[in-house]
């Protein structure tokens, strides 16, 4: 799963803390995937309501093949603001790992809609691989 970096002045208007998803993504990228969900439940003791740490926490869930916990904190995140296209773009890769099509094809959609990042994201991540000769998958992302 690739990791989709937050653009920090807009979410930092919106209030959110963008330190904390930064430090959560660099745990990550060097493979710390527990101490990333460590952070993040600290940060989310603060504000338990942050959607951008309820993404990365699901990342390190997947991370850690606790599928479940990452949905449910994905589906989380999107109750609380569902315009970040962050989580639609998690909840997209996860539905692909999980062989769902066409579900991951709909909020693989929804995620560019909101974030068109997402498209270039999407062509070069190995969990849509399972995608790539999909008709409506280059449709949405191009070839």
């Amino acid at each position: 799963m690739d990791i989709l970096r937050i653009d920090p002045v807009k979410y930092k208007k919106l209030g959110y803390d963008t330190s904390a998803v930064d430090e959560c993504v660099k745990l990550m990228t060097s493979g710390m995937y527990e101490k990333a969900l460590i952070l993040c439940d600290e940060s989310l003791k603060k504000n338990s309501n942050d959607p951008l740490i309820l993404s990365q926490k699901g990342v390190a869930y997947i991370k850690l093949n606790r599928i479940e916990d990452a949905r449910k904190c994905f589906d989380l995140g999107i109750d609380i603001d569902p315009k970040i296209g962050t989580l639609w773009y998690n909840k997209a890769s996860l539905s692909a790992l999980q062989n769902n099509e066409s579900e991951s094809l709909s909020f693989l959609e929804k995620a560019i809609s909101l974030d068109s990042r997402c498209i270039q994201l999407a062509k070069n991540d190995e969990d849509f691989w399972i995608l790539k000769n999909n008709d409506d998958f280059i449709s949405i992302v191009g070839n």
